[in-house]
């Protein structure tokens, strides 16, 4: 019996012994066993500045159109491009080439599909709401750089340059050297019509037509070729202006007999009652 005492006395001495020689260790978040995540949601994925391709509703002017996304029809303000105005200024009068750029607009884009680009560099829309964004057609090639190059509008910059405005400004440089559009016309300005240039519509088809068909712009980059320059129209001695005033007191679109009418006291007398839902056309019942 005292045999067996002595044994498990020094079992347990031996143990002691050899736990006094090895180190402690405590379990560490290495020590858990890896677990599969079950979070199956993907990032979100960055939305594509490039959208579309969208069919065009309505060419409101040389820098604004309508096209139409899921079923509504969203106002585009143009980025990079200012066009001068078809409509009467606040100061009383129609700028010089405002018909023919706004033409140029119709005959490119009117019936088109178009592809829209947002522009980091620039908000995602105006203090109107419309949508701000470059506009590509017919194979890609760049809305704001065929007007520009083709004379029928300025490069434009609002805060800071747009992600192309290096091509806006060799296309602008090279409509200046050309002296065609606005810089044959309308000494490269934003001027009043003048009687000399009023109708020019024919100046604009001839740009466009040539022995009944249409002429295709030059695809991107620009080409050196020498520029399509419009005929010199005949004078229009007629006065076709229309007779609208901003000291008419007139507020809705009840008292608008026409769409002209409507947009020149928009416009022309910031009259945004004629907007209700500020996409920047007036009377939709009227400018469909």
């Amino acid at each position: 019996m005292q045999r067996k005492i002595l044994f498990l006395i020094a079992g347990v001495l031996s143990l002691g012994i050899l736990f006094a020689f090895v180190p402690f260790h405590s379990p560490t978040v290495a020590d858990a066993p890896v677990v599969a995540s079950t979070n199956k949601k993907p990032y979100a994925k960055k939305a594509s500045p490039i959208d579309g391709p969208y069919p065009v509703k309505e060419v409101v002017d040389g820098d604004t159109i309508k096209i139409r996304i899921g079923g509504k029809t969203v106002a585009i303000r143009i980025l990079g491009i200012d066009t001068p105005e078809k409509y009467a200024t606040r100061t009383g009068y129609q700028e010089c080439y405002g018909q023919e750029a706004s033409d140029f607009a119709k005959k490119q884009l009117a019936g088109q599909t178009v592809t829209i680009e947002t522009d980091s560099t620039q908000d995602q829309k105006d203090k109107y709401g419309r949508i701000l964004a470059h506009v590509f057609y017919s194979g890609g090639l760049y809305y704001e750089e065929e007007s520009i190059r083709n004379g029928f509008g300025f490069r434009y910059v609002y805060k800071k340059p747009t992600k192309y405005d290096e091509r806006l400004k060799q296309a602008e440089m090279l409509a200046k050297n050309d002296s065609v559009g606005v810089w044959k016309y309308c000494e490269g300005k934003r001027k009043p019509i003048d009687k000399v240039i009023q109708g020019t519509k024919q100046a604009v088809d001839s740009l466009l037509t040539s022995s009944g068909s249409s002429v295709t712009p030059t695809p991107l980059p620009i080409s050196s070729d020498a520029p399509i320059v419009p005929a010199k129209p005949a004078p229009d001695n007629s006065d076709t202006a229309p007779a609208f005033s901003c000291q008419t007191r007139k507020y809705s679109c009840k008292e608008m007999k026409t769409c002209d009418e409507a947009r020149f006291y928009l416009k022309s007398c910031g009259r945004s009652s004629l907007d209700g839902n500020r996409d920047g056309t007036p009377c939709d019942a009227l400018c469909k």
